[in-house]
């Protein structure tokens, strides 16, 4: 397990790429290399509304200037919305200190998505969307 961050939906809405850090990703990489299966649940911390994604991996890339920018506006708006539910932003800087502290690189992670799931907590988690 490792986060992403910085999120890109294709424009045909088949395929996304997200940024995670270098230093903590190693083992998921070596396993998308294995076995090339991924799966990727995206949770709004406000209201733990969750997808989960599930595809085949593609290709992992050094990130480019966008996706930076992406991991950028990403990282702020998680800290504003943790905010705004009265989680101080030295805590979430701290967190994004401790999660880069082996390595403030990124590599770019490339999927196509196969499946959607609603992972939302209650009757319906599992239920393709």
């Amino acid at each position: 397990i490792v986060r992403a961050w910085g999120p890109h939906v294709s424009r045909d809405r088949r395929s996304i790429r997200m940024c995670v850090p270098e230093a903590t990703s190693v083992r998921t990489r070596t396993n998308l290399v294995g076995n090339g299966r991924i799966a990727a649940a995206f949770s709004l911390p406000s209201n733990y509304e969750t997808v989960q994604l599930k595809g085949r991996h593609v290709r992992t890339t050094r990130p480019s200037v966008e996706d930076l920018l992406r991991v950028d506006r990403h990282r702020e708006s998680f800290a504003g919305v943790n905010e705004s539910l009265g989680v101080p932003r030295a805590r979430v800087e701290a967190f994004w200190r401790r999660e880069l502290a082996g390595s403030a690189l990124f590599v770019t992670i490339h999927f196509v998505v196969h499946a959607i799931f609603n992972q939302t907590p209650g009757p319906a988690a599992g239920v393709p969307r």
